[in-house]
Formats: structure tokens, sequence, C-alpha cells
């Protein structure tokens, strides 16, 4: 997947498409330089008698960025309304939402990003816009997966995560329905997490739903109201079972927040429910 030869692309849901337009670079080159890729080395310096530096680590510098050309079709010079139809579209968000570029490659990527710049351009009298899209973070994502599972008793299933973060860890977000007290393990890493709910708002089924996101540590109802970690069994008492090892994590301090380590996770659902894995992986794509 590239923007570098996508003929048309889709923001905020909203295809380019809609508008007549084509992606191109007008009278210039193409800049990937913005790529998520460079990083600086948390390194000590030289002297006299230190002629290697040692290394800490080190840091991503930036996020991908894009820059562009957008024209009609039919190159014909944009209209006053077309203009602002097209200007509304690209700037009306504040915050980062989805941008995919539509080619003829897999995997499909997709990026976060907010458009932050527009210039109206012509050039041997062809009007153009350039634009530019600035993401939230260096990495693209894959197509967001959702695997859904009715478990009767126990259920075990596999996920494999392909994220290209340093460590390889992502954290899904999870939807769960129940009536009773079910245990989520990940017997690769041998870690889990129990949830006993009560006094939660119900579906028609009279199921407690429960949206857990694990990355950001926030667990909602099926309203989008907080529920507190006491309506969950998570209290001074806590502790959940490692069944694969005949263990337990315990105590509130150690919450086991349900992630993926690198590489095929297996994992063991105990207790009736269903349950819902969301999860869209970050690549190390670049711009190209």
């Amino acid at each position: 997947m590239s923007f570098l030869n996508a003929h048309s692309f889709v923001f905020d849901g909203i295809s380019s498409d809609n508008f007549n337009l084509s992606v191109c670079w007008v009278d210039k080159g193409i800049d990937v330089s913005t790529n998520g890729l460079k990083k600086s080395l948390q390194k000590s310096g030289l002297n006299n008698s230190r002629y290697i530096s040692n290394v800490y680590g080190s840091s991503v510098d930036e996020n991908i960025s894009f820059t562009f050309d957008i024209t009609k079709k039919n190159f014909l010079p944009f209209t006053k309304e077309e203009s602002i139809e097209i200007n509304a579209w690209l700037t009306q968000s504040d915050t980062p939402k989805l941008l995919h570029f539509n080619d003829y490659e897999v995997p499909s990527i997709y990026y976060y990003a907010v458009c932050t710049n527009i210039d109206d351009i012509i050039i041997n009298g062809r009007s153009a816009k350039t634009v530019t899209f600035e993401t939230n973070s260096p990495f693209g994502f894959m197509s967001e997966i959702t695997k859904k599972y009715i478990v009767e008793g126990s259920a075990t299933i596999t996920i494999d995560n392909l994220s290209d973060t340093k460590d390889g860890i992502y954290y899904p977000e999870i939807k769960l329905a129940t009536k009773n007290t079910v245990t989520i393990e990940n017997d690769t890493e041998h870690r889990s997490v129990t949830i006993t709910p009560s006094d939660i708002e119900k579906d028609e089924d009279n199921n407690y739903v429960i949206l857990i996101n694990n990355r950001t540590n926030v667990i909602k109802d099926m309203n989008g109201k907080l529920i507190p970690f006491s309506k969950l069994g998570w209290g001074p008492d806590y502790k959940s079972e490692i069944i694969s090892t005949g263990e337990a994590d315990k105590y509130i301090d150690y919450i086991y927040w349900f992630r993926l380590i690198k590489n095929v996770n297996k994992i063991s659902i105990h207790g009736d429910c269903t349950i819902e894995f969301k999860y869209r992986f970050p690549r190390k794509v670049g711009c190209v």
C-alpha cells in the first residue's frame, strides 16, 4: 500500500472520488522524508579517553506526514463552490481521523491524521491544491480485525500478533457480555485477568456488557459510562487464577491489562460469555 501510486484516498470516511479528485505532484519532487523511520540514539559523549559512545537506547524522532497535490480528474479549475467543499472536508476535524490511500497493493494500511495545511496553486494554467496530513504515530496500521466468540464453559483461541512495536506488545480492545465471572488468560504469557461484574448496565439478554480499552486502562458500560473497579470484583481480595501454571495473579495493584506479545498468543477464556477482541496492528511502513 502506498500513497505514491494511489488513485484516490479516503479521509474521515469520505472518499476523494466524491469530489472527482486525483492524487498527483504538480511540478515538484515527491517528498517522503517524514516517514516515521528516523531514530535518535541516547548515548554518552566522547572525550580523549572514550572513543566509543555508550548507547543506552533510542527514540523515534517524528511521526509520519504526507504532502501531495490534488487536482480534478478532468484537469479543469476548481470552482469557488468546489474549493470551499474540499477545504471544509479536509479541515473540519482538529483530532486525528482515519486516512487511507486506495491503490492495488496489500496489505491495506491506515493512518490517523489531521490535515494541517492546504495551499492553492496554479502552474501552467493547471489548478491544484497542495495538502499536508500529519499523523499521530510513526506507524501505519493494518485493517481493523474483530473476532467474536461465544463461550460455554471454556474455550481456547489463538491470535497472531503482527505488531512492529519495539517490544512487540499490543493491547487489544475487548467487549464482554456475561452474567457470571469470566477469566481471560494469555497462556503464552502466563497471566490472566478475572472479572466478576455487578450492578452494571445489562443488555436485552440480561448480560452485563463491559467494554475494556486495555491500552488506556479505561473500562465502560454499554452506554459509554465509566465502570468503577469495585463493580468488576477488583477489590482488596482480588485474585485471578492462571490455569496454565496453577498460580494466581493477586492483589489489586497487579491487575493484568490483557495484551498480546509478539507472534502467536494462546488465549483461554473461562466462564459463559460472548467475547470480542478488536485490534489494528501497527506496522513500520514508512511512506512507501
